[in-house]
């Protein structure tokens, strides 16, 4: 079955806007599974505005997903402007994605938007075969400029899901990103943190 995506923006009274809905690009091979995985943000560059969003496969029955998730980048009259992988298992692998969240700011002082993404892979192959194994469980902050380009990939652990990216200013010149670990089967005893880090790390 073929699966079209859209994106729909509303004014506050309700009135759809121009220019939407918008079709998300499709991609081969995800004929089932192809999803728009959590919110919509909106990007700044140069003085214009632009959405991003999460897409990817995101079955995440008993069997798990398999594929690639992405962020896209659309301008405001639906024109696909960038299209980043964030996850590539090449088909290999019984995954699924979670804990995906993002946020956007000015991290650099440069005028323009980058934008802080943060996802867990998990990895149910190897959770089926022991869920105390850490590496069931890897969890990646990466971040974007406003022009979709990985700038940096600051964050990486395993055992952990994170959550709740949110960036904020701690008076220490540029804004940080600050997220949310969940612990998993093997760190249960270890507790949840809350960790802060610039976009470089």
């Amino acid at each position: 079955r073929d699966i079209k995506l859209f994106l729909y923006g509303f004014d506050y009274s309700g009135n759809l806007l121009s220019n939407f809905p918008i079709e998300i690009k499709n991609e081969e091979g995800f004929e089932e599974g192809w999803s728009i995985l959590r919110q919509v943000g909106l990007i700044k560059s140069d003085g214009k505005n632009y959405l991003g969003v999460i897409v990817g496969n995101s079955d995440s029955n008993d069997e798990g997903g398999s594929g690639k998730l992405f962020f896209d980048i659309y301008s405001e009259n639906g024109e696909h402007v960038k299209r980043t992988i964030l996850s590539d298992d090449s088909l290999k692998n019984n995954v699924d994605y979670r804990g995906l969240s993002f946020a956007s700011a000015d991290l650099n002082n440069d005028g323009n938007t980058e934008i802080a993404i943060g996802f867990m892979v998990f990895d149910l192959d190897k959770f089926r075969e022991d869920s105390l194994n850490l590496e069931a469980y890897t969890s990646y902050l990466k971040v974007l400029d406003s022009d979709g380009n990985i700038i940096s990939e600051p964050f990486d652990i395993q055992g952990y899901t994170i959550k709740n990216i949110r960036i904020g200013n701690f008076d220490r010149g540029k804004p940080d990103i600050v997220f949310h670990l969940e612990d998993t089967f093997p760190t249960t005893y270890n507790g949840q943190r809350i960790i802060a880090m610039d976009y470089e790390g």
